[in-house]
């Protein structure tokens, strides 16, 4: 199960391909196709590289008009879904980048 301190990258094994200010996601093993809207979008390029969900929390609510607990709510369930549909996968504590999270801004 995913939490805040949990470390977390995409799946290197999906093709995605933005769309406008979304983005598009074909996972190929599963014949799947997944669209993020805007909002959606920014926080899958911000898993471009490993990061812990409690830096990206605090990204997102720096950027976005949000609570910290709303936003973590929603990026927690955001993520767990990715990952139940093998999209996002755990990485090492020493993988994550200090400056992941901020990256893509």
């Amino acid at each position: 199960m995913i939490n805040r301190d949990s470390v977390v990258v995409r799946s290197s094994r999906l093709m995605s391909a933005d769309v406008g200010n979304a983005v598009v996601v074909l996972h190929l093993e599963r014949s799947a196709y997944f669209d993020f809207d805007a909002t959606g979008a920014d926080v899958w390029r911000r898993l471009e590289f490993p990061v812990r969900v409690s830096a990206l929390v605090d990204t997102l609510v720096g950027k976005y008009d949000v609570t910290r607990e709303i936003c973590q709510r929603d990026v927690l369930a955001f993520l767990q879904d990715a990952f139940d549909q093998d999209m996002v996968q755990m990485a090492t504590d020493e993988s994550a980048s200090a400056d992941s999270a901020t990256q893509g801004r």
